[in-house]
């Protein structure tokens, strides 16, 4: 059996420390990774990741 290992950096920056874009959207990021890190293993992602929020 083998193992498989795979490192995943994500940086998310934009111009200006105090942006409400930062702060509207950095609460998702831990969701959407655990949400890849299940499709990844399994071929699904998570089932609240599927669908686009209403009104975007």
């Amino acid at each position: 059996m083998s193992t498989m290992i795979a490192l995943f950096t994500l940086t998310h920056e934009i111009d200006g420390a105090d942006s409400k874009l930062i702060k509207d959207v950095a609460g998702g990021w831990s969701f959407i990774l655990a949400s890849l890190k299940t499709m990844l293993e399994t071929g699904e992602p998570l089932e609240e990741t599927r669908h686009w929020p209403s009104g975007l």
